[in-house]
């Protein structure tokens, strides 16, 4: 018998506490805060943009030294390593790639976003 009332009484603490989730307000969205920022390349062409930054530079060692990157890892155009530890630096920053393209002479155009 009083197992028979513990679970009437389960089933409807079960019960209430559904009806009690279902009226409650669901989460209020707060819409994103993004910054963005561009990462132009072509061969003597390397250029990052961001809101309060621009970094330009005419080969992969002086542009990762002027963003401030490690540059004992051999960086020049002919390994064809620059793209992909562009993207791994700029990753561990937060940056998310959302966009590849090229612009009207050819050149590759990274876009990124970041939560602010």
């Amino acid at each position: 018998m009083k197992s028979k009332a513990a679970v009437i009484l389960g089933i409807t603490a079960v019960a209430l506490w559904a009806t009690f989730l279902m009226g409650a307000d669901p989460a209020r969205r707060v819409p994103g805060q993004w910054e963005y920022g561009r990462y132009v390349a072509s061969a003597g062409y390397y250029d990052w943009q961001e809101a309060q930054r621009r970094v330009q530079a005419t080969n992969p060692t002086h542009f990762f030294e002027r963003m401030g990157w490690p540059t004992g890892t051999e960086v020049n155009s002919p390994t064809g390593r620059v793209p992909a530890l562009v993207l791994n630096y700029l990753g561990h920053q937060g940056w998310e790639l959302v966009e590849l393209a090229q612009d009207e002479v050819k050149r590759d155009v990274y876009w990124f976003k970041r939560p602010k």
